[in-house]
């Protein structure tokens, strides 16, 4: 049987503790658990940033799309008096076939960095993600890796892309197959010593992420599969 679901707010409204609207009200937009700014957007492709803070009308209303990661709002009054303040807000995720976590960081990464989550070797924290490297047997061949949507600070939480489609990267070649590069957070065409797959790529900016795990060779596995014979 299908299935409705709760229409979202469609504008953003912001009102004081007594209940009344925060005409050109502010609100802040940091990283979740962080006082870093984090933009949110006034168009659903995310190409026009708010300002931040973001300035609400005379209605105590503005039109916020947020990016895959989790946010901090700081809601305050026009003469930038704190109301509230709310951590890991997390944008309402739209059907696709990403698959998209939550995670923490052990280092700051960049958007489109490549990521493993730690399991404590090299006298990291365990459960923590860091930059996938190839030089390390631990940080390349790994049951976990991911990319990293957007920009994260050390020790805050973000938003991980386990499989599904990679936007934003640049100098790939569509059609190739990458893996988990000598060079921390990047991918290679070349295979390395310590050879994990990521992925392949289907333009000059985006990759179909293998799903976990997928630690495999395939120029050896296409070889196996050729010689092996079944009765």
């Amino acid at each position: 049987m299908a299935q409705g679901t709760l229409v979202p707010w469609p504008k953003f409204t912001g009102f004081s503790d007594a209940g009344a609207i925060l005409a050109g009200g502010l609100v802040d937009t940091f990283a979740a658990g962080t006082s870093t700014p984090l933009a949110t957007y006034s168009d659903v492709g995310l190409t026009t940033p708010n300002a931040n803070p973001v300035v609400l009308d005379a209605a105590g209303r503005a039109t916020i799309y947020l990016s895959s990661a989790s946010y901090k709002f700081v809601v305050k009054t026009s003469a930038s008096v704190t109301v509230y303040s709310q951590d890991n807000i997390a944008a309402v995720p739209l059907t696709a076939g990403d698959n998209d976590i939550t995670g923490t960081a052990g280092e700051a990464f960049t958007a489109g960095q490549l990521a493993y989550l730690s399991d404590g070797s090299g006298s990291l924290t365990a459960g923590r993600w860091y930059l996938a490297d190839a030089d390390l047997t631990y940080a390349s061949v790994t049951p976990m890796i991911a990319f990293a949507v957007d920009a994260i600070a050390l020790a805050a939480s973000g938003t991980f892309r386990l499989a599904g489609r990679m936007t934003g990267l640049s100098g790939l070649v569509a059609g190739t197959n990458y893996y988990v590069s000598a060079t921390a957070g990047a991918v290679t065409a070349t295979q390395p010593g310590n050879s994990r797959f990521v992925g392949q790529a289907d333009s000059t900016t985006t990759m179909v992420v293998a799903p976990n795990p997928a630690v495999v060779d395939f120029s050896v596995t296409d070889n196996i599969l050729a010689t092996q014979s079944f009765s």
